[in-house]
């Protein structure tokens, strides 16, 4: 039966376990990497973060390790810090 979003039970159980798979994923390689002597990209390995609209350019830069775009922060309007 859908949720009010139209999502079915089924559709969202799928959605999370392709997240995890993918996060599995990252891991995988971010650990073949170090096995080789390289380092992982920074966003490979990155803190589980509440992201809102008030805190959206923080996390950005805390997990990008760089400013935010421009535009990014024009579309924000002062808005999201």
């Amino acid at each position: 039966m859908p949720d009010a979003g139209g999502t079915t039970t089924a559709e969202a159980g799928a959605a999370r376990d392709a997240s995890v798979e993918g996060r599995g994923a990252w891991v995988a390689a971010g650990a073949a990497l170090a096995l080789l002597g390289k380092e992982a990209p920074p966003y490979v390995s990155v803190p589980t973060l509440r992201v809102k609209k008030e805190n959206l350019l923080s996390a950005l830069k805390q997990v990008t390790k760089e400013d935010p775009p421009n535009s990014l922060i024009k579309l924000c309007a002062d808005k999201c810090f």
